[in-house]
């Protein structure tokens, strides 16, 4: 395989983001394979990753031909310079006559048209069996002429080829295609727009290179200053340590080598230009032409744009109600912002401070002017950061705790100030951020305050144990000194650490942290949901119930479009109702995950959310949406340093694979186990999620192994509701494994719960493990009759899996009765049906075992049934199969790869339920 030189853009190895322009490759690539010539128009600005994202497409190809090649503005002039470059790595004893080194670079030229002939013989023999070619080209809009018409001509005959063109063109960059590309790219391209990085792929870049996260408030501004552009990230991160750029006031440096070139177009401007230029840089990235006038004291304003404009510092830009000007990018203000002294900036940010008509504005031109302490502006930045608050803007409202806390003369001030800077920050997920500035202050003289910091960071990092020994001393030192809001605060901590057999304890500090002191709109605080959370969790259900209804009077209701309190409203009302309504509680969970994704992306609560929300997709049958959901948790967690949010979504990620037999599910519940030992907590997850491994294997001695830990830990649970409906599991494993007695035990408590709130999802599960129980113990007419209640119990629940659980059980049950074969066979069709439908493939071979015991005419699922669970694609496979065709042969009646096909028939094998052809064949044709 050809590949672009090593250090062309980006590293390689570095490379972050861009999955969805990969896929969107690797679509166009599929496509392609399937006999459409695919032409792909790559572009973006310089340094934004054009060829790093090529380089790693072509890297991880697999079972095509490559070849590669890179325009030049200087070798424009040589005639098939790139075509030549595109042929380097093709053996020359497998080049058409045409495209032989002699014909190429001969005195006389060859003509396009005959070079393209050749390409076209060429291709012809590379894509024999239907391997895909894959050309690119780099800079192609400087590749030679004669070069883009061959590959033009070559191009317009291969349309019903495996064929990929990739051309890459900056979009301010030099060169043109030719007119025969340009009409190609109109009939066959497709456009692929490289923006910069996200705010997390910039956080990816920073592990990278520094191998640990910065401050979401850092990438933030890095983002701001770089518009996500790789190239000039890359050099800031290099340029500025870890701990530079951690800064809190200001722009980021411009990397040097950009400084000093911006610099020296601003010098080279009239002297009431670079007035106008520096004063634009102070009031920000853009600003009305008149505000950066009249700052700079310029009386012209018009005759001092025109040569920043002309210089490429400045653009105009006409606004709804005046005219404005913005710098081309954002480095270029902060190569002019940080050329100022000290003194100068101070001075110009006072002085903008007073022309400003927008008091925020105004106040934070008057932070910037103040390097020193200033109670007065203290007091009003600490006023301005209680607005946020109120507000639920968290991280924002700690920016200006922390910005009071600097200017303040006030210790005491300084440190309550510091400390609930520094929670707003945990609070918002910006862990990494809140470290590094309780690792540079020195130990604060309120020494619980110090604790109380020490412990929440502990906590958020995983280590519970660490974190109590801190909680509880703070909680000794209250006792003596009282502060009611700080002692709220520790004990809603406190009550985040909720194991299962002591949710009573859990229960206990909430309650404590409700009585202790209001709810302060200006602190930050989860304890509504955490409340609500473990009074359930320890069968408090009428005293949750109060709590949720008192909180909605307060906030006057929560809707899905309303602020950060109605989406915290959300997650407290959806867990309330999880219990009984699924479809309310999924949509609340994701409208909470969704809004704390738009502004706090890693908001504890947004994660909470995200992972409940997979849960309840899980047991509603969207697996495609809780693996999907339950991952982005994981990995939300992960970035921000949250180690504590880890292990749940983790576990929630298993069930749905588990369930489908992911062919790597020990590699995901080894991850699991690691994210619960880095956090000491949270082990009955973990052992959930080994007993649905289990479960999904028919191994019930493995998961009465997973799930005996329960039975021995305190008895502070509330049987029903929970979240952990390990009873079910293990009741009907032990049944299963013939310890009748220990599952009656286990059994009877989580009926009489489900029956007494009369909760059907629950109940459902309770069938199930009770039939087990009856058929172990002989009982036949109790199983039967207890398989019917299930029935009527499951008619209208959201709850496929579960359903179809009880069929297959109900099924095997029938099929081993004289009279209860026909029966059978339609309740395991709809099993097998939803197993299907699922994914759900260990589920399915039973259901398909269990039918092919009702007799040789159930052996396999009529076709009849192919059309609701195969796609078009693979309906037209599997029938060209079944009728004795081989893989090439449908490959060349459908135009597809053989690859293809054997992808498709893969899918119609698990979907089906089938191992081999001939199976597919006895079904097509009801042998």
């Amino acid at each position: 395989m050809n590949c672009l030189p090593a250090g062309t853009g980006e590293n390689m190895d570095h490379l972050v983001g861009r999955d969805s322009e990969l896929a969107f490759l690797a679509a166009r690539l599929a496509e392609a394979r399937a006999g459409r010539l695919q032409v792909v128009l790559l572009e973006g600005n310089q340094g934004v990753g054009k060829t790093a994202l090529l380089r790693r497409f072509l890297t991880d190809l697999d079972e095509a031909e490559t070849l590669v090649a890179s325009g030049d503005e200087l070798e424009q002039s040589v005639p098939f310079g790139v075509l030549t470059q595109l042929l380097g790595g093709i053996r020359a004893e497998r080049l058409p006559a045409e495209l032989s080194v002699a014909t190429l670079s001969g005195t006389a030229a060859p003509a396009p048209v005959q070079i393209g002939a050749g390409l076209v013989s060429l291709a012809g023999e590379l894509t024999a069996g239907h391997t895909a070619l894959v050309l690119a080209i780099d800079d192609a809009t400087c590749a030679d002429v004669s070069s883009q018409q061959a590959l033009a001509f070559a191009l317009r005959r291969l349309r019903h080829d495996p064929v990929l063109v990739v051309l890459v063109a900056q979009t301010d960059g030099q060169g043109v295609f030719s007119d025969g590309l340009r009409r190609l790219l109109t009939e066959f391209g497709s456009r692929l727009r490289l923006a910069g990085l996200t705010v997390d792929d910039l956080q990816r870049l920073a592990v990278a290179q520094y191998a640990t996260p910065i401050s979401g408030r850092a990438v933030q501004l890095l983002h701001e200053v770089t518009d996500g552009n790789p190239m000039h990230a890359r050099a800031l991160l290099e340029e500025l340590s870890p701990d530079e750029l951690q800064r809190e006031a200001g722009p980021f440096p411009a990397p040097r080598s950009f400084r000093l070139m911006v610099l020296g177009r601003l010098a080279n401007c009239p002297s009431e230009t670079q007035r106008l230029v520096v004063a634009a840089a102070v009031l920000g990235r853009s600003c009305r032409v008149e505000d950066a006038a009249r700052l700079a004291g310029v009386t012209d304003p018009l005759a001092a744009l025109g040569p920043a404009v002309k210089a490429g510092l400045l653009v105009e830009h006409r606004r709804p109600f005046d005219a404005g000007v913005a710098f081309v990018h954002p480095l270029m203000r902060s190569a002019v912002y940080h050329d100022l002294g000290l003194d100068d900036r101070c001075a110009l940010h006072a002085r903008a401070a007073q022309l400003a008509d927008d008091p925020a504005t105004a106040l934070t031109h008057r932070i910037e002017a103040s390097p020193f302490t200033n109670d007065d502006l203290a007091a009003e930045v600490a006023q301005a950061a209680g607005q946020d608050a109120a507000q639920h803007r968290w991280a924002q409202a700690g920016d200006r705790l922390l910005t009071a806390a600097r200017l303040t003369s006030d210790r005491r001030l300084r440190e309550h100030w510091f400390t609930y800077a520094v929670d707003m920050m945990l609070h918002a997920g910006e862990v990494a951020r809140a470290a590094d500035h309780l690792a540079t202050v020195p130990p604060l003289h309120d020494r619980a305050r110090h604790h109380y910091l020490q412990g929440r960071l502990a906590m958020v990092r995983g280590d519970f144990v660490a974190s109590d020994v801190s909680l509880r001393q703070v909680w000794a030192q209250l006792a003596l000194a009282p502060d009611p809001p700080l002692a709220r605060a520790v004990a809603e901590a406190l009550t985040i650490r909720v194991d299962y057999g002591f949710y009573d304890i859990a229960a206990e500090w909430a309650t404590r942290a409700n009585q202790v002191a209001p709810l302060d709109a200006d602190q930050p605080t989860a304890l509504p949901f955490l409340t609500i959370m473990v009074y359930l969790s320890a069968g408090w259900r009428q005293q949750a119930r109060a709590v949720f209804d008192e909180v909605t009077a307060r906030d006057g209701g929560a809707t899905e479009s309303g602020g950060a309190t109605d989406a915290d409203g959300l997650v407290v009302g959806a867990f309330l109702r999880s219990c009984d309504d699924l479809p309310a509680a999924r949509d609340a969970f994701s409208a909470a995950a969704a809004f704390h994704r738009r502004h706090d992306t890693a908001a504890p609560m947004g994660l909470t959310a995200l992972y409940l929300q997979s849960l309840v997709e899980y047991q509603m049958g969207e697996w495609d949406e809780a693996t999907t959901h339950a991952s982005l948790a994981t990995s939300l967690a992960a970035d921000s340093g949250q180690v504590w949010m880890t292990a749940s979504p983790h576990a929630a990620m298993i069930y749905p694979l588990a369930a489908r037999g992911a062919p790597d599910i020990s590699a995901h519940l080894a991850r699991a186990a690691r994210a619960q030992r880095d956090h000491t907590g949270q082990a009955e997850l973990i052992r959930m999620a080994r007993a649905r491994v289990a479960h999904a294997a028919g191994d019930h001695g493995g998961v009465v192994t997973a799930l005996s830990w329960f039975a021995g830990r305190p008895a502070s649970d509330p049987i029903e509701p929970s979240d952990l409906p390990w009873r079910v599991l293990y009741a009907e494993a032990l049944a299963h494994l013939g310890r009748t007695d220990a599952a009656e035990t286990v059994l009877v408590p989580f009926e009489e719960a489900a029956a007494e709130r009369s909760r059907r999802s629950a109940q459902l599960g309770a069938v199930r493990a009770r039939a087990a129980l009856e058929l172990a113990r002989g009982h036949m007419d109790i199983a039967a009759a207890t398989f019917r209640q299930g029935a009527a119990l499951g008619r209208d629940l959201p709850m496929p899996f579960e359903i179809a659980l009880l069929d297959l059980a109900h099924g095997s049950f029938l099929r081993r009765r004289a009279d209860g074969q026909a029966e059978a066979v339609g309740v395991l069709r709809a099993a097998g049906d939803t197993f299907a439908r699922l994914g759900a493939a260990p589920y399915l071979a039973r259901c398909e075992r269990e039918l092919a015991a009702c007799g040789p005419s159930e052996t396999r699922r009529p076709p009849s049934t192919w059309a609701g669970l195969l796609t078009p694609q693979e309906l037209s496979v599997a029938r060209l199969a079944a009728d004795g065709l081989s893989n090439r042969q449908i490959a060349t009646e459908l135009v597809l790869s053989v690859r293809t096909i054997e992808y498709h028939l893969g899918n119609v094998y698990r979907k089906l339920g089938l191992r081999s052809r001939a199976h597919l064949a006895a079904t097509r044709h009801g042998r």
